[in-house]
């Protein structure tokens, strides 16, 4: 049952939420609450309420979590936050791939558009054009009404450089970082492509942001063992500037479900089916092994002779049957013709 006191500050709250002015000038101070009433959803955990708090701090932040946690819709949300209040004049986001930065960007313009923030803040997104015409739009930069500049920027490409003119402020240079989808299944393919991926981002990219203010949100994932978020991880879980969040689908072995009102039994087993080593990685934390690779069991099928153009390759299977424990090894010979792996013959080790 509430207190007194805890129905009292539900009772203001409610009028502040009620009153335009009030919430405007009430949301400035607190991104949690700004969140929740423009982008919420009705099964917001604990730790989803830890996680918008963290990205108010002014702390460098590193998740390491599940995928379809919505850590993502959070960090976009905070862009959204900055930029209605101005809070960083040049936002910078970065993936692997130029596709998916741009798209994080759109994604970004989009919420921008929400009718919640229009009534509220007005215009932000500078260019006429709809909502559902979104989608369509190719561009990866823009300049919002506060003015705010937000841009996307893929990891091939450089950073350095990118400062503008300001009259009376002379050259502005990014001061708050976005990495998101920077550890791919391409980019964590080999050692050479890691080392080359880390030194650029701990070099250039962060060489090329504002020295006095710069932040860097990164929201990383478990590809294998090895990867850029991985090597954060490393260098910077003693730094106090730095707050690494963890967090997987269970809390721990033989743990319960976090997040059992949208992670079902029946979506958790749809999931597994796609494969053990894929669920491990994506909801688990546990990396694949060097040199595995994730299959979907849907792409694999059975032949007794070879199918035409397909690539003949022998190798060992270390975990040839499918019980949990005490799996036996094999020699098996596969055929790899695009995203199909047939089965051509298998000799268990005895």
């Amino acid at each position: 049952m509430n207190t007194q006191k805890e129905i009292e500050a539900e009772k203001l709250m409610d009028e502040v939420l009620a009153d335009k002015e009030m919430r405007v000038a009430y949301f400035e101070n607190d991104f949690e609450a700004f969140f929740q009433y423009h982008y919420g959803w009705e099964n917001l955990t604990d730790w989803h309420r830890q996680w918008l708090q963290l990205f108010e701090t002014r702390l460098d932040l590193l998740f390491v979590t599940m995928r379809a946690s919505r850590k993502t819709t959070m960090a976009r949300g905070y862009a959204v936050w900055c930029i209605a209040y101005s809070k960083e004049p040049y936002i910078v986001v970065q993936s692997y791939e130029e596709k998916m930065s741009s798209a994080w960007v759109r994604s970004v313009a989009k919420m921008l558009m929400e009718p919640s923030i229009r009534e509220d803040y007005g215009d932000l997104f500078p260019y006429n054009i709809r909502r559902e015409d979104m989608q369509k739009a190719s561009f990866n930069n823009f300049d919002s009404t506060t003015g705010v500049k937000i841009e996307s920027r893929s990891l091939v490409q450089n950073l350095r450089g990118a400062n503008e003119y300001e009259i009376g402020e002379h050259s502005k240079r990014p001061t708050l970082l976005f990495l998101d989808d920077i550890d791919i299944d391409t980019s964590t393919r080999n050692v050479d492509i890691i080392d080359a991926n880390f030194d650029k981002l701990r070099t250039e990219t962060l060489g090329a942001m504002d020295p006095t203010r710069r932040r860097v949100i990164f929201l990383g994932n478990v590809i294998r063992n090895d990867g850029i978020a991985v090597r954060f991880e490393r260098e910077y879980a003693a730094n106090p500037g730095w707050k690494i969040t963890r967090l997987f689908l269970y809390d721990g072995p033989g743990g319960t479900n976090i997040w059992p009102e949208v992670f079902t039994e029946e979506v958790v087993e749809k999931l597994k089916f796609d494969g053990t080593t894929s669920f491990n990685a994506n909801y688990l934390g546990v990396p694949m092994a060097d040199g595995v690779s994730i299959i979907k069991r849907s792409s694999i099928r059975y032949a007794n002779e070879e199918p035409e153009g397909c690539r003949i390759v022998g190798g060992i299977d270390p975990a040839f049957s499918e019980k949990t424990g005490s799996d036996p090894m094999a020699f098996t010979i596969t055929g790899h013709k695009g995203i199909q792996k047939f089965v051509m013959a298998s000799i268990e080790f005895t």
